[in-house]
């Protein structure tokens, strides 16, 4: 039997033909995009739950004035700008989110860490948009 350039000697005892899949097991369809929309919706959620109480106050009392993309912004900004090192309930909050879309996405180390990663960038993201929308909403009102 001839494997690329180089000549395998067949035994006896070996199968005459090896069917394998195409591809590597990907998950359940369309798995990183569910894992990682999950998992940036848990971090949302309870990224609102973990703000200080100080900060959900005044989230609270200006997102129905300044418009909803401001409690994104907020909670964007405090998951991003806080030190999940010094701070355990945020560490767990971004481990958990890894983890859960990591599942999701086909249970391999690499695709958590990928989702993860996404989650993070995505979060960057959302304190972007919800601050551009947030500055383009109130210059163009009176």
């Amino acid at each position: 039997m001839r494997v690329g350039n180089v000549m395998v000697k067949r035994r006896p005892d070996d199968p005459k033909t090896i069917y394998l899949l195409p591809h590597p097991s990907e998950g359940i369809f369309l798995g990183r995009y569910i894992g990682w929309a999950a998992a940036y919706l848990l971090i949302l959620y309870i990224g609102y739950t973990q703000l200080p109480t100080g900060l959900r106050g005044i989230s609270d009392w200006l997102s129905p004035v300044l418009g909803v993309h401001f409690n994104t912004l907020i909670v964007a900004v405090y998951l991003i700008f806080t030190n999940p090192l010094t701070y355990p309930p945020v560490f767990s909050l971004w481990v958990t989110a890894g983890l859960l879309g990591g599942i999701i996405a086909g249970g391999k180390v690499g695709r958590g860490f990928m989702v993860g990663l996404a989650i993070f960038l995505s979060t960057l993201g959302a304190t972007r948009a919800a601050f551009q929308t947030f500055l383009l909403h109130h210059q163009a009102s009176p």
